[in-house]
């Protein structure tokens, strides 16, 4: 069993500002050179990802470690692909309450294929609920979408500038802390908790892209209170910068993948997750996954805020000790 210690490891406050210090020094570097953009940064994705890559799968000695490496590459190029090719030029406007159901059809058609190259061992499994209420999750999802898609300036999206990466970093630290509260009470209030087990169906050897749609309705809802919130705010205080949130959503989907550990969790931002990557700490895709392996942390979505300051902002609702056992 993973030590819990590593288990509930997020990111450390000096951390996060070591790692953006830097990375906005990057990104200014990049604008004043004129290469902060979609073209620059899909064509160095494709180049830094491969080169850390052989860092990260340091230990590869078996033929099947290096063919979960090769197609760890090909998996990569592919959403890369998707996203600098299709999701940021086409998604713009209306169109952009498509990207999560399209995003996570992909991710699923590409995590199903790696399962039947390199695992095939019968494991696989699509939870489906089923019925009316199942039918209604996906609009909720592309709800928060819709909200956008009024109100973001897709033709002058800013994304260029160097600050885009401060939108970026202000929208994921918005999401996390928004999910967090909302996810804590989930489990500590019993009658919301009575909802929110369903999806802990899920557990950790079974989660997939479709997971997040495995899920009470009610319970889908509290769950994207922090999309929609966050996109409310991304409207009203920048109006522009879409691709922020549409890089920290992609971190969303990526935090219920069956081998999210085997690919980039985010793509405009992608330097991110490859600092994490070379370091070798947990990524921002893979701390909500280990909730699913143990239910009792890791409440955020990213791990960029920790249970305990979760946990001082949200009383206790629950009149007795829990007893999850999930």
């Amino acid at each position: 069993m993973i030590d819990k210690a590593t288990k509930s490891q997020g990111y450390s406050l000096s951390f996060i500002a070591a790692k953006s210090c830097i990375l906005m020094a990057y990104y200014t570097i990049l604008e004043r050179c004129g290469l902060h953009t979609t073209e620059f940064k899909f064509h160095s994705f494709l180049f830094l990802t491969s080169v850390v890559k052989i860092w990260h799968f340091n230990k590869l000695q078996e033929k099947q470690e290096w063919s979960r490496f090769f197609y760890s590459i090909f998996n990569d190029s592919c959403h890369a692909a998707l996203y600098f090719k299709i999701y940021v030029p086409f998604f713009t406007g209306i169109h952009f309450v498509w990207f999560p159901l399209l995003a996570s059809v992909f991710f699923i058609t590409l995590e199903l294929l790696q399962y039947r190259i390199l695992h095939n061992d019968g494991s696989y499994e699509i939870l489906i609920r089923g019925g009316f209420e199942g039918n209604l999750l996906a609009p909720v999802a592309c709800g928060s979408f819709y909200v956008v898609s009024r109100g973001v300036d897709f033709e002058n999206s800013g994304m260029d500038k160097a600050n885009s990466f401060l939108v970026f970093l202000l929208l994921s630290i918005l999401t996390d802390l928004i999910f967090g509260c909302t996810h804590y009470l989930t489990h500590d209030i019993p009658s919301l908790w009575q909802r929110h087990v369903i999806h802990h169906k899920c557990k950790k050897e079974k989660l997939n892209a479709f997971s997040g749609f495995y899920s009470d309705f009610l319970d889908f809802v509290i769950m994207n209170i922090a999309a929609i919130v966050t996109a409310v705010v991304l409207v009203i205080c920048f109006g522009r910068y879409h691709t922020c949130f549409m890089d920290a959503v992609y971190a969303i989907g990526t935090s219920h993948l069956r081998y999210g550990e085997d690919q980039m969790n985010l793509m405009f931002f992608f330097e991110w997750d490859l600092i994490d990557m070379l370091l070798k700490k947990n990524r921002i895709g893979s701390y909500h996954i280990l909730h699913h392996h143990d239910s009792n942390i890791n409440y955020s979505i990213y791990g960029i805020v920790s249970d305990g300051l979760i946990k001082a902002l949200i009383p206790s609702f629950a009149t007795n000790a829990k007893v999850k056992g999930i």
